[in-house]
C-alpha cells in the first residue's frame, strides 16, 4: 500500500500511515475497510521501500 512519496514531510507519511492502518483495522470502516478481524495482531510486520531501496522493515512481530 503506497501511503506517499517522496516528497512527502515525515509528519505527512505518519498521519498516512496512521489513517490506513485505522482504516484496515477498525469496524467502522465497513464494509471496505475493517478488514483486519483481530485489529494490529493481523498485521505481520511493516516495510518501508522508495522506487530505488530495498524494503526497510518498520516493525516485525516476533514468532511466539
Amino acid at each position: 500500500i503506497i501511503i506517499g512519496y517522496s516528497d512527502f514531510k515525515l509528519r505527512q507519511l505518519i498521519e498516512n500511515l496512521d489513517f490506513i492502518l485505522a482504516y484496515l483495522t477498525l469496524a467502522k470502516f465497513k464494509p471496505i475497510g475493517g478488514i483486519l478481524k483481530r485489529g494490529m495482531a493481523d498485521i505481520k510486520d511493516l516495510h518501508l521501500k522508495t522506487s530505488e531501496s530495498t524494503s526497510l522493515p518498520v516493525m516485525e512481530k516476533t514468532p511466539k
